[in-house]
């Protein structure tokens, strides 16, 4: 897991404060808070539940990885997906759940998926 900072804004005064997150390996048991992140998506309709098994399979050819919130439950997601035969990182299926948009997390998940997937010499493409 890495811990970085994200922004945090107070509802009541408007003051904006830096919050530590947690980014940590999407697994099997967090398939609940996945369901939880789609449901806000797309009008319930999203896709990310039915790709969730094989994001989190142990093949190596995905990175799923997400931000936990005050609760250890998953606020944000994304996944970096090995194509060309591992010569392309893509990312995909960006998903931040609506309480906590605002606040700089897609934008730490990018950060975080863009220095892994150049730490291992693939290209990086966007989805």
């Amino acid at each position: 897991a890495t811990l970085a900072k994200s922004l945090r804004v107070d509802q009541r005064t408007g003051k904006a404060s830096a919050v530590a997150t947690k980014v940590c390996r999407v697994t099997k048991r967090h398939y609940r808070d996945i369901l939880e992140l789609a449901r806000h998506t797309y009008n319930g309709e999203d896709y990310i539940h039915e790709a969730f098994d094989k994001w989190t399979d142990s093949s190596g050819k995905n990175y799923f990885v997400g931000i936990e919130g005050e609760h250890g439950e998953i606020v944000a997601c994304e996944n970096l997906a090995a194509l060309d035969q591992g010569k392309t990182a893509w990312m995909e299926g960006l998903r931040v759940h609506p309480d906590y948009r605002g606040k700089g997390l897609a934008s730490q998940l990018e950060g975080h998926l863009v220095r892994y997937a150049e730490g291992t010499g693939k290209g990086v493409e966007h989805g």
